[in-house]
């Protein structure tokens, strides 16, 4: 079994982002963890909370994106034969 922990930041530049990258800094928060069911089994999952900070969309519309965040969730099962 083992697990992990990470912590990303990503500092904001204060300049108006595109639509495509609708976000202007981060902080993330993740775990996961891996377990060996039997020699031929393995399970693996992941969590992350991600909390965008606050942006204005470059587009003329002034679109504002505020008080955002996301989950994301993974899972993996692994046979080995």
């Amino acid at each position: 079994m083992s697990l992990a922990g990470t912590v990303t930041y990503e500092a904001p530049s204060g300049n108006d982002v595109s639509a495509f990258a609708a976000t202007d800094g981060t902080l993330q928060f993740g775990v996961g963890g891996t377990y060996r069911v039997s020699d031929m089994i393995e399970v693996a999952g992941g969590v992350s909370y991600i909390m965008p900070d606050d942006a204005t969309v470059d587009t003329g519309s002034g679109a504002e994106f505020e008080d955002n965040s996301a989950i994301a969730l993974g899972g993996r099962v692994g046979i080995y034969f």
